[in-house]
């Protein structure tokens, strides 16, 4: 199992000065100041692990990796790699249509007699229906083989991490329910790889760094813990997705993090100095 441990950089030396800064005037302990951004620090991990929106060349600011769209685009992402290896006989009609036997075997509208010997589980009959339409000559029909052809067409490393490869074959499934069934479950899977991230947050930080259901309502295998080395405390998130680093780039996203956290203590200070300062 892959372990992709993240750690906050608190070691730099002005991260240090301004904490230690913050701390004074707030009266807090320096530590407490960065267990507390543990959630936070786990948020923008998941908001750059696959799927993103606001993300790209042109796209301004940090991606988005937790709203509606983010969302729509990884079910999207699902139902298109689902599509790559099966294909529902309910969407044969408006290919078959207009195509006939031969005026020797009746001129019968081959759409319905594929309709018929699939509603009859006469598989062989529909399979040799489909050898003798063009392009679809070499897919195989089946009642159902429960997600077997979609696993064995997905990538198993590299970046690609899980996604169907584009030269994959279709099969005609023709129990069309159990494949909406199944394809409806691996679209609510959309946000078990973020989920991690905030459920090490959790344990490092004791608080979710979001409220997005579709993320949280995932039990993904994660670690998070908060450690004093040397006297300098650290969150440390861990996610145990195996897959996980084919979907982030850590290093991008801790930096924006880094940023962020730097930024927001800056803010904090001035804000304290400046209240401060009006009321002498």
């Amino acid at each position: 199992m892959n372990d992709l441990q993240v750690r906050g950089d608190v070691y730099a030396a002005d991260m240090q000065k301004s904490l230690r800064t913050l701390a004074e005037l707030t009266k807090k302990d320096v530590n407490q100041l960065v267990k507390d951004r543990a959630p936070t620090m786990a948020r923008y991990l998941a908001s750059w692990t696959m799927p993103v929106a606001n993300f790209g060349k042109n796209a301004e600011g940090d991606p988005d990796g937790e709203s509606s769209e983010a969302l729509k685009l990884g079910q999207a992402a699902v139902s298109r790699d689902i599509g790559r290896v099966y294909l529902g006989a309910n969407k044969l009609k408006n290919i078959l249509v207009g195509r006939k036997t031969p005026p020797e075997k009746g001129s019968v509208a081959i759409s319905s007699l594929f309709s018929r010997f699939v509603k009859e589980g006469r598989l062989d009959r529909a399979q040799k229906i489909i050898r003798t339409v063009p392009g679809y000559a070499s897919i195989d029909v089946i009642t159902w083989d429960s997600g077997k052809w979609h696993k064995s067409w997905r990538y198993r490393g590299g970046s690609h991490g899980g996604r169907v490869r584009e030269n994959a074959r279709q099969k005609i499934v023709t129990n069309v329910d159990k494949l909406k069934a199944y394809t409806k479950n691996k679209r609510g899977q959309v946000g078990f790889t973020k989920s991690a991230w905030i459920r090490a947050g959790f344990m490092a930080g004791g608080k979710l760094g979001l409220k997005s259901k579709w993320i949280t309502k995932h039990f993904s295998p994660a670690y998070g813990a908060f450690k004093v080395i040397g006297a300098i405390g650290e969150s440390i998130l861990s996610s145990r997705v195996s897959w996980v680093d084919k979907k982030l780039d850590d290093r991008r996203a801790m930096e924006a993090f880094d940023r962020n956290f730097m930024k927001e203590i800056q803010k904090a200070t001035e804000k304290i100095l400046a209240k401060q300062q009006a009321g002498k």
